[in-house]
C-alpha cells in the first residue's frame, strides 16, 4: 500500500508538515510522534486524523482540533 494512502481506510492523504502535527497532537499521546512525512486523511468517516510513520487519531489530538 502507498505511504500515502490511510492505513484504515484507504483514501489518498494529503500532505502535511511534521511540524503540524507534531503541535496539535497531545502531549503525551500514547507514544513519542516520530518524525517522517505524514498526510491527513480527507475521509470524514475516517477516525484517522493523521497517518505516517504514527497513525493520529482524532482521540490524541489537542481538543481544538476538529473534524
Amino acid at each position: 500500500m502507498p505511504e500515502s494512502v490511510c492505513p484504515l481506510c484507504g483514501h489518498k492523504g494529503s500532505p502535511v508538515p511534521f511540524r503540524e502535527v507534531k503541535e496539535r497532537a497531545l502531549k503525551p499521546c500514547g507514544h513519542e510522534v516520530p518524525e517522517g512525512q505524514y498526510y491527513r486523511c480527507p475521509n470524514q468517516d475516517c477516525p484517522v486524523a493523521y497517518f505516517g510513520p504514527l497513525a493520529l487519531s482524532y482521540r490524541d489530538l489537542k481538543e481544538d482540533e476538529v473534524k
